[in-house]
């Protein structure tokens, strides 16, 4: 007797039948297919298409033929150059393209052909999504081609599935001159570095060394090791050093990398960078990518911008080589990006790119080693695969993503930036995210500064470590306090700025407390100017969201009747209710120039003051704690 049948799906291609009333005892064959056993029931499973009728011998006599077994295969829809046959198809659907083919219209499938001799392009935004197998047919000028073309992507779900025949992946570099470079990874396999770029002078191919900690020459013959980074030089007829000419249309060819791989991550004993690559033809979830890496990755990832052009050789960048005429990178065009969110480069050509942590088809990105070991990646990860949402847009060197990316965990967060007018820019993250914590370095979600950046850096300080990117604990408390510092290779004005936020900040007021100058200012309504000396600072600011520090109250009627006067070379402070217990004054840089304590009176008189025509401020401490600041001339 006929049972259940299950038919084929696009996980299982293969269908199954319970056929019971079968001889009670000893043993039995079923015929077609020689299946033997023992019992009233069986399931046979691993049928293909097809219609069957079964019988069934004990060895003296064989029952007649079962009623119809029908096993159906799944339906294929064939793109015949101008129309899908059978309809649009879906992710049960094995799809054929079997005419010519040019669109960014996402397509789903359970198994992809390429006919033969037939053309099948993904315009950019476009995704051809496939559970199983992708099969280009053909060989040599005959052969079928598959081309994505810049941003589109090939998502595929099975790790098991095996590609056959090559495609044609196209990435775009933004805008560059001949001495720009670009970190690649390769999402096809065999593909040489040569054919990625073959007009890049020979010597100007690299990967990374993380026990040298430093660049090695790169074999471009070879194929390029899967998840592995490289650097790229642009092309040698770009010009140099400025401006930036041209767009560098990259190609890689071969068969598509699908399923599970892995590369070794390097651990010296001390944190380790190494270079990593996305190896799938579509953009990689980095937060999947780093939890599953976790016990050998810190949490943070970082991308080569290079927004900054290529300069000569100075005291400050490359200085051995000052006065040399040789020309010199700074390396401080690392976007960085982790569990909190991301934070941008400056803003010189590309726009400031903040991380969205979708890492593109094509990109390499540093990663920081905490232990040897295999570093893995799967289809889970892959964008388009399960709830990861997102886009392949955002490639480094490259413009800003199309697309904004959901949350799917709680954040709040505000992004701070310390810039100058010599275009001088440095920005770090705060946010309040879920799982985050307050206590010790969490490599979730807090990411340390590089350094990089020959002339300033701006971080949170935390613990004994400096942080361009800060997870906080939820839920939020807005007498929450973040320590912020700031190194400056330069006597310089400076400003402090929010770039963005997210979350509760959208409507939550953002200060900056300097605590040098006794001032707390509202971020929400204007930038923080300050003046600074060259050093490193780390106990001048706070980042905090009340102003309750400058007090409420009876402390405004006393700030009001403060007075400070400056006649004939004399400055006189006058408090009329608090006495006055210290003052201490400033230049505008920051420089104590003044100073006296245990003053115990409601007057105070300053006499020849050593200081040129300046703005000086003052900093007036009262006996009840209170203080007060005052700008004067003198």
């Amino acid at each position: 007797m006929v049972g259940m049948i299950t038919q084929p799906t696009c996980a299982l291609g293969t269908g199954s039948v319970v056929l019971s009333g079968l001889p009670s005892s000893g043993s039995w064959t079923i015929n077609p297919g020689g299946y033997t056993g023992s019992g009233i029931s069986t399931t046979i499973s691993g049928i293909a298409a097809g219609t069957y009728n079964y019988t069934v011998s004990n060895g003296t006599c064989t029952s007649s033929q079962s009623a119809n077994v029908p096993v159906i295969g799944l339906i294929t829809k064939t793109w015949d150059g101008s129309t899908w046959l059978n309809g649009a198809p879906t992710l049960s659907d094995n799809i054929v393209f079997n005419g010519f083919y040019s669109s960014a219209t996402n397509v789903d499938g359970c198994s992809c052909k390429v006919s033969a001799g037939v053309s099948a392009t993904i315009l950019s935004g476009g995704i051809l999504k496939i559970v199983n197998e992708v099969t280009v047919l053909g060989t040599g000028v005959g052969a079928g081609t598959l081309t994505f073309e810049n941003d589109a992507s090939l998502v595929q779900i099975n790790d098991a599935a095996v590609n056959a025949g090559n495609i044609k992946y196209k990435r775009n570099t933004t805008l560059i001159n001949k001495f720009d470079f670009t970190y690649w990874s390769s999402p096809v396999s065999p593909q040489t570095l040569y054919d990625l770029s073959p007009n890049t002078l020979w010597d100007k191919f690299y990967s990374f060394n993380p026990v040298t900690d430093y660049w090695d020459f790169a074999n471009t013959g070879i194929a390029m090791v899967i998840g592995k980074g490289y650097i790229v030089r642009g092309p040698q007829f770009f010009p140099a050093p400025n401006p930036p000419s041209g767009y560098h249309k990259a190609s890689f060819f071969g068969v598509p990398n699908n399923g599970n791989y892995t590369f070794p991550v390097v651990y010296t004993g001390v944190e380790t960078s190494n270079l990593i690559g996305n190896p799938y033809p579509s953009a990689l979830d980095a937060d999947a990518f780093l939890l599953a890496n976790k016990t050998l990755l810190d949490g943070t990832i970082y991308f080569w911008t290079h927004n900054t052009t290529i300069q000569l050789a100075s005291a400050i960048v490359l200085p051995a080589y000052a006065g040399s005429g040789i020309y010199a990178y700074t390396s401080d065009d690392y976007a960085s990006y982790n569990g909190v969110g991301g934070i941008a480069t400056a803003s010189a050509i590309s726009g400031g790119v903040i991380p969205t942590g979708k890492i593109a088809a094509g990109q390499a990105f540093f990663a920081t080693g905490i232990a040897n070991g295999n570093a893995v990646f799967n289809n889970s990860m892959r964008v388009g695969v399960g709830a990861i949402t997102g886009d392949n847009s955002q490639f480094f060197k490259f413009s800003n993503s199309k697309q904004k990316i959901a949350n799917t965990i709680e954040k709040h967060r505000v992004w701070l930036n310390l810039t100058n007018e010599k275009g001088a820019f440095k920005q770090m993250l705060v946010g309040y995210v879920t799982n985050a914590t307050n206590e010790g370095f969490d490599t979730t979600f807090d990411g340390e500064s590089l350094d990089g950046n020959q002339f300033i850096d701006f971080y949170s300080v935390h613990e004994d470590k400096n942080l361009t990117i800060q997870g906080r604990s939820l839920p939020f408390d807005e007498n929450d306090k973040v320590v912020l510092g700031y190194s400056s290779s330069v006597k310089e004005g400076f400003s402090i700025s929010i770039g963005q936020v997210d979350g509760l900040f959208v409507d939550k007021t953002v200060y900056l407390e300097d605590k040098l100058l006794s001032v707390i200012h509202d971020l929400k309504q204007s930038p923080y100017d300050f003046e600074t000396e060259d050093g490193v600072f780390n106990d001048r600011f706070v980042l905090c969201y009340t102003d309750k520090t400058l007090g409420t109250g009876d402390f405004d009627k006393e700030n009001n009747q403060v007075v400070v006067s400056v006649k004939n070379k004399q400055i006189k402070i006058n408090s009329e209710t608090e006495i006055i217990d210290k003052i201490l004054i400033f230049d505008i840089p920051g420089k104590l120039i003044y100073k006296k304590v245990n003053i115990d009176n409601n007057e105070m008189t300053i006499l020849n003051l050593t200081s040129s025509e300046q703005t000086l401020l003052l900093k007036i401490v009262l006996k009840n704690g209170q203080t007060v600041t005052r700008k004067i001339i003198y």
